[in-house]
């Protein structure tokens, strides 16, 4: 995602975390034929290939950068909430 590539995944307990509607596509566990369909998807449109790799891009930056992660995890380390 930081270096501007969509995500392709399924529902697992993890990828929802951070996978949106505008960084790509999240299917449903053993979805083998919705899984192909995404990956066809992004595989044949560039256009769309290039919008979700920005947006996958653009939340790395705004909410996954060192310093985020860092202060977010000294937040929680201080017992403080994340909009102190």
């Amino acid at each position: 995602m930081s270096v501007g590539v969509p995500v392709v995944s399924t529902r697992c307990g993890g990828p929802e975390y951070y996978i949106r509607e505008n960084s790509g596509f999240l299917v449903e566990k053993r979805d083998t034929t919705g899984l192909a369909e995404a990956l066809i998807r992004v595989i044949s449109d560039r256009d769309l290939r290039e919008r979700l790799g920005k947006g996958a891009q653009s939340i790395v930056k705004q909410e996954f950068a060192p310093d985020i992660v860092f202060s977010r995890f000294l937040n929680a380390y201080q017992g403080k909430s994340s909009n102190e």
